[in-house]
């Protein structure tokens, strides 16, 4: 009888066997593959996702701003009326696109200070130094590491500028040095 239970206890004191610990480590090594391939490299996506929704919110504010601004700086300042280049014999010719941005009185000499950007054009050549409206902070400041470069024109058929709209392009730089573009259609109304 004694024969047994030291049997007995030497089974229970046992350890794990060499093919235990293979298959273990086998497991573990399968894991950690999976791991390193499938989640790891989604933690650099969520940041790049980030830098897309941030640029698109800086964007999405510059593009509100122009886009409720007046037409031009010879529109009428209610609803645009009369337009530039209209029909209305008290309307005045638009602002040419050699004098697109913040210029005064179009003397390009002079810049306007940011609270008194009035129209459309004023916004082309805006970038991430240009202080934000009724701020003393830069888009820089708020926004590190991004870029933004704004640009009005109008748009061209067969080398004739369209007078009638301007475009306004805002291209953000993220982080990463992806650069996005947005766009939007100001018309003459």
């Amino acid at each position: 009888m004694r024969r047994s239970s030291r049997h007995a206890q030497r089974k229970q004191q046992a350890g794990f066997t060499l093919v235990e610990l293979i298959l273990g480590i086998i497991v573990l090594a399968i894991s950690l593959v999976f791991l390193a391939t499938a989640i790891f490299p989604e933690s650099g996506r969520s940041v790049s996702n980030l830098h897309r929704v941030r640029a698109a919110e800086l964007a999405h504010s510059i593009l509100n701003e122009a886009w409720n601004s007046r037409y031009d700086e010879n529109s009428g300042p209610s609803g645009g009326l009369p337009a530039c280049n209209g029909n209305d014999p008290l309307s005045k010719t638009c602002t040419p696109s050699s004098l697109f941005g913040p210029c005064v009185a179009n003397d390009c000499g002079q810049v306007k200070p940011r609270d008194f950007y009035s129209d459309v054009d004023d916004y082309h050549g805006l970038n991430q130094n240009t202080l934000m409206v009724s701020s003393s902070r830069t888009y820089s400041d708020d926004y590190p590491g991004y870029q933004v470069e704004v640009t009005v024109y109008y748009p061209s058929s067969s080398g004739a500028e369209d007078q009638s709209q301007k475009i306004i392009e805002v291209a953000v730089t993220t982080p990463g040095n992806e650069v996005i573009p947005f766009h939007a259609i100001r018309s003459n109304y």
